[in-house]
């Protein structure tokens, strides 16, 4: 159980960047009048700081390349509130940034709707 996302949310990694969620946003649903957030796609992340890097295999050499959070998945989000037939997501569910592998933060910004 968690409180819903929407646009105005905030997630972010833990390198500073954010998601923008407008890519995964449902018009059909609104959180105080805002468009709730789906975990249908993949969300944009933008400016992650992230200076670590790894080494990835490219034919017989490695290549070092910089592991910066590009965008995020959601691996868990509401089992019973749907949009459309994409669970929305919640306070609670768990955001992945990919390359890195770390979860987001989720900051709700609103406190009145809640799902599970």
């Amino acid at each position: 159980m968690g409180f819903l996302l929407n646009v105005q949310s905030q997630l972010l990694c833990p390198h500073r960047g954010r998601a923008i969620g407008v890519s995964s946003a449902t018009p059909r649903v609104l959180v105080r009048g805002a468009p709730a957030l789906t975990s249908s796609g993949p969300l944009p992340i933008q400016g992650c700081s992230n200076t670590a890097n790894h080494v990835a295999p490219t034919g017989r050499q490695h290549t070092v390349v910089a592991a910066f959070c590009l965008q995020a998945v959601a691996t868990r989000a509401s089992q019973r509130v749907t949009s459309n037939g994409a669970p929305l997501l919640l306070a609670s569910s768990v955001v992945i940034g990919i390359p890195s592998g770390q979860p987001l933060t989720l900051i709700p910004g609103q406190s009145r709707v809640e799902g599970t």
